[in-house]
């Protein structure tokens, strides 16, 4: 899950990552998705969600596994 007591930073370090990868104007939506399914769910659920983004085709294999590398440093596990 999301470590909440970091979930701002989090956010901004989200918002860069995704104007980097040039997404317009579903950054907005991608960005609000990952971080309900961090801080309610769990991060596998999010992961999911990032491949499945993957094989739709908005993300290629690298940046994939830089977002997975970005949930698992602001991720806590119970």
């Amino acid at each position: 899950m999301l470590d909440m007591r970091r979930e701002k930073y989090f956010g901004f370090d989200l918002d860069d990552m995704l104007v980097e990868f040039n997404l317009g104007e579903n950054k907005n939506t991608i960005a609000a998705t990952i971080v309900n399914k961090m801080s309610t769910r769990s991060i596998d659920d999010a992961f999911d969600y990032i491949e499945r983004l993957n094989s739709d085709g908005t993300f290629d294999a690298a940046k994939t596994q830089r977002l997975k590398a970005l949930l698992q440093r602001y991720s806590r596990w119970r």
